[in-house]
């Protein structure tokens, strides 16, 4: 999907990608990255990380805590036919380049 799209769009530059942390594994990770010549690929987000939300970045726990709310309660079907219990959230990451501030 991931080739398909850059073939598509090959005038969009993609600065990151970021993936499911069901699609964590290095050889997902490491052709996603190299379809588009080593781009970031993010699949598991940390505490720690700074998201922008309403254009200032906010440390991504006090943006889930203090502006997302509860979540959505879902089920998914996992690899194997697995069901799982989730709770489902979105950020928009805040991806620099290497070497920028």
């Amino acid at each position: 999907m991931i080739q398909a799209f850059q073939r598509h769009f090959s005038d969009i530059n993609v600065t990151g990608i970021l993936a499911d942390a069901l699609y964590d594994d290095a050889h997902f990770m490491d052709g996603a990255s190299s379809v588009f010549s080593g781009t970031q690929v993010v699949s598991k987000l940390r505490w720690n990380q700074m998201v922008i939300y309403k254009n200032k970045e906010v440390n991504l726990k006090t943006y889930f805590d203090s502006y997302v709310g509860p979540g959505v309660k879902k089920t998914l079907v996992i690899r194997g036919g697995k069901e799982q219990k989730v709770t489902v959230l979105s950020a928009r990451l805040k991806v620099k380049a290497h070497g920028q501030k």
